[in-house]
């Protein structure tokens, strides 16, 4: 069923964290909503309380190996960002406005960069850099060994809520300023603007030297990585605020009017649609011939990506709005209701869940 309000209560939200990210220490959000990094043997995520935890990535999963902020230390800011697993690193953002690395297998703090501003973005790290941008519309680009600045670029007009992709030497930008912004990744020069029919909350996908970007606007968007020109743009039911997915030429692109579109990456050509009987806000994960979504009252599906047929259903405790993340046939899914759950791709079955509000340092 689509649910015309959606978008207008959404909007209410980003007023408030559009506010709050102008006034750092008057207003501030109590909880954030980080989704979970995986890496080869460790699931990480940022609680609402504001610690990341690092907990082991197996079926049983009941063993946490470590918590950062550690004990005896104040807790930070609402997490939003997922945190990024790169070489033995961890990266993320807090509201309070700090950029931090983490060691991934103790959880010591290797530095920590003051952006300023709130991040509600993840980070991207390519080539010994990391890249972080503000609710504010300033982009870092951090060594990722020291945390020192490499350059700036600050000619977004607001906010950036997506997460920068980087594909070949480049930054791919999106803004609420309803711009995406292609820079040189040595130099932060700006290489070309592409101009959207609306805002980009949606995290860019490259693939094949193409940026895929979803839309405010109710559009999906192909762009060229070379020149920023469209290549060809597919019109929704609903904002595109998760960032689309892609596999054997279909992207997978959900939207806030409660449908899930398989798209030909070339043409834009619409192939079929799914009804996820609610907004969806968190990037799936696709495993195999499934795609895996989950949607804001917190019903996960597993949709055969062939056809579009709904192979399984489950539900969580609440809803979901952080993207999901995949290793192997475990799907991990960052719940509201602050609980962590592992699923099995292949079926919907639940294999573990922790709840991370009772994960006392």
């Amino acid at each position: 069923m689509n649910r015309p309000w959606a978008p207008w209560a959404l909007a209410g939200l980003a007023l408030v964290l559009v506010l709050a990210a102008c006034v750092p220490g008057k207003t501030k959000p109590a909880t954030g909503w980080s989704g979970p990094g995986v890496s080869e043997d460790m699931v990480f995520v940022g609680t609402m309380e504001g610690r990341v935890l690092a907990l082991e990535a197996k079926s049983d999963a009941r063993a946490r190996s470590w918590v950062f902020p550690p004990a005896g230390e104040k807790d930070l800011v609402a997490i939003y960002s997922t945190p990024l697993v790169a070489q033995g690193r961890l990266y993320f953002g807090d509201f309070s406005g700090k950029v931090f690395a983490l060691d991934a297998a103790s959880g010591g703090k290797v530095w920590e960069f003051p952006a300023g501003a709130p991040v509600f973005a993840s980070v991207a790290h390519a080539d010994g850099i990391v890249i972080a941008a503000t609710a504010q519309g300033k982009v870092f680009a951090l060594a990722a060994d020291t945390g020192e600045p490499r350059w700036t670029f600050d000619k977004p007009t607001a906010g950036v809520w997506g997460t920068p992709a980087v594909s070949d030497g480049k930054v791919f930008v999106p803004s609420l300023d309803h711009n995406l912004y292609a820079l040189e990744l040595s130099s932060g020069r700006l290489l070309w603007t592409f101009q959207a029919a609306g805002a980009l909350a949606a995290d860019p996908l490259v693939a094949d030297g193409v940026v895929y970007q979803g839309s405010f606007a109710q559009r999906l968007y192909a762009i060229s990585t070379r020149d920023g020109k469209a290549l060809w743009e597919s019109v929704g039911d609903g904002w595109f605020w998760a960032r689309p997915v892609i596999a054997g030429g279909t992207l997978y692109a959900a939207t806030l009017g409660s449908r899930l579109y398989a798209v030909d990456a070339a043409t834009g050509v619409q192939k079929w649609s799914f009804n996820t009987r609610a907004p969806v806000r968190a990037t799936p994960a696709l495993v195999g011939d499934t795609v895996v979504l989950a949607n804001e009252k917190g019903a996960v599906f597993g949709v055969n990506r062939p056809t579009g047929v709904e192979k399984w259903t489950t539900t969580t405790g609440s809803g979901v709005v952080a993207p999901l993340s995949s290793r192997d046939n475990t799907v991990y899914v960052s719940a509201l209701d602050r609980t962590i759950y592992g699923l099995d791709a292949r079926n919907g079955q639940k294999l573990w869940s922790w709840n991370t509000s009772v994960s006392e340092k």
